[in-house]
């Protein structure tokens, strides 16, 4: 009877031992009821998880919506072309033409799209790139506000501003 009872008692101890010590293999008696069950922790954490990759998809999303409505800033000219000529809007029939007419020979700077290696310029009417001409005008270089232009005629340099 010594025997059960010392083997019961060593039992007891152990047990005590381990809930005071806090076993992670068996778990205590004070772990087992603090805090949330596993499978809540589990879905509090995929839950954060998706919310943190939600945001990052939405600022990339935003980011390349951004970059693509700023990546080619547009001016349009409002001011006389460079060689003074009579300015006409084209009117017809219940519209109206921002293309002002010019006279031939005479050339204006309408506006510039800016966007980096790929910026281009209107000159009267036309897109131009940089080493493209316009009868005997070659686009030379783009600035935000006005363009220069070689004139092969005569290899002067003809500046145009917005």
């Amino acid at each position: 009877m010594s025997t059960v009872y010392d083997a019961l008692r060593r039992a007891e101890l152990e047990r005590k031992k381990i809930a005071v010590n806090g076993d992670p293999a068996i778990g205590s008696v004070e772990n087992k009821n603090n805090g949330l069950p596993e499978n809540v922790k589990v879905i509090l954490l995929l839950l954060a998880v998706t919310f943190v990759f939600g945001v990052v998809v939405y600022r990339i999303n935003s980011a390349r919506a951004a970059f693509s409505s700023k990546s080619a800033s547009v001016k349009v000219a409002t001011a006389q072309p460079a060689v003074v000529a009579p300015n006409k809007v084209a009117v017809s029939a219940g519209s109206v033409s921002a293309k002002p007419v010019r006279a031939p020979g005479t050339y204006g700077l309408d506006g510039v799209i800016n966007a980096g290696a790929a910026s281009m310029a209107i000159v009267n009417g036309r897109l131009l790139r940089v080493d493209e001409n316009i009868d005997h005008l070659i686009l030379k270089k783009i600035s935000p506000n006005a363009v220069e232009m070689l004139n092969t005629r005569d290899n002067s340099l003809v500046v145009l501003k917005l």
